[in-house]
């Protein structure tokens, strides 16, 4: 089967739900689609290997919400630098951050938007900046993280597979290897002097 053609049935300047003629010969009813701007995900570690989380409320949900930082790729800006902009303007921070493969789909039946998913180490040689109002931060454990998890507290799926995917780059079991042998291996991924060489 080919591509379908989709035309736009309603715009918002957050999305767009878009319809084609159906699928296949059986089909009478139009098929749909949302699109919209493409997202950039990251994972930010300290040097103790905690993760920087933010909080927000979201209203789709109806409450706050822990996340990794997350948002929208801009058109004519590169993903990475959609990442490395999204962690600054929402949690003042900034990182130093790797692309884990090409880019990935959520909810592949229903939606063409592309997640690019990044991992990285604070970069504390850059001062802090005020983040965006109704933005809180977090620094987690990754044992705690797991945990809130289990609870239904960290509920964000491109998170969880960003430690899956990077326990598989670094050859790590990423819940629960040591915080100094996740750290040196982020390190050395990066290109930098392994911690313990350098403190």
């Amino acid at each position: 089967m080919g591509y379908l053609e989709f035309k736009s049935v309603l715009s918002t300047p957050y999305f767009e739900l878009q319809a084609s003629d159906g699928i296949g010969v059986d089909s009478a009813e139009p098929y749909y689609r949302i699109t919209g701007p493409d997202s950039a995900i990251s994972c930010v570690f300290d040097n103790e290997s905690n993760v920087l989380l933010v909080s927000q409320f979201r209203p789709s949900l109806g409450k706050y919400t822990l996340e990794v930082p997350a948002g929208a790729v801009d058109q004519g800006e590169k993903p990475i630098e959609a990442a490395r902009r999204e962690i600054r303007e929402e949690t003042g921070h900034s990182a130093s951050l790797f692309g884990l493969g090409d880019h990935f789909h959520l909810m592949m039946n229903r939606t063409n938007i592309k997640d690019y998913l990044f991992c990285g180490l604070l970069d504390t040689s850059e001062k802090v900046v005020p983040r965006e109002s109704g933005i809180d931060i977090e620094w987690m454990s990754r044992e705690n993280l797991l945990r809130a998890a289990l609870r239904g507290e960290y509920q964000q799926l491109a998170g969880l597979a960003i430690f899956q995917l990077l326990g598989g780059v670094l050859g790590l079991d990423m819940w629960h290897a040591r915080d100094e042998v996740v750290v040196d291996a982020l390190r050395n991924h990066l290109g930098w002097t392994p911690l313990r060489e350098a403190d």
